[in-house]
């Protein structure tokens, strides 16, 4: 991973934009499955965690409380 990143930091130091906009040209450009799963991947670990009596309920008493 940490390659990915010196090469993403040379090409942007290159061009002369940030690394932020060299990653985002780059993930665009890549076929649509690739694109999909950086998505699902993102979304992932960008949820907001639900707080205490949620996240209780939803792992330990889903059998109990089915979803509507």
């Amino acid at each position: 991973m940490y390659a990915i990143l010196d090469v993403l930091e040379e090409i942007a130091r290159a061009c002369g934009v940030t690394v932020a906009q060299v990653a985002i040209n780059w993930v665009m450009r890549r076929p649509a499955a690739r694109l999909s799963q950086a998505t699902e991947r993102l979304n992932e670990v960008s949820a907001i965690p639900l707080s205490y009596p949620y996240w209780h309920q939803r792992r330990f008493g889903a059998e109990r409380n089915p979803a509507k």
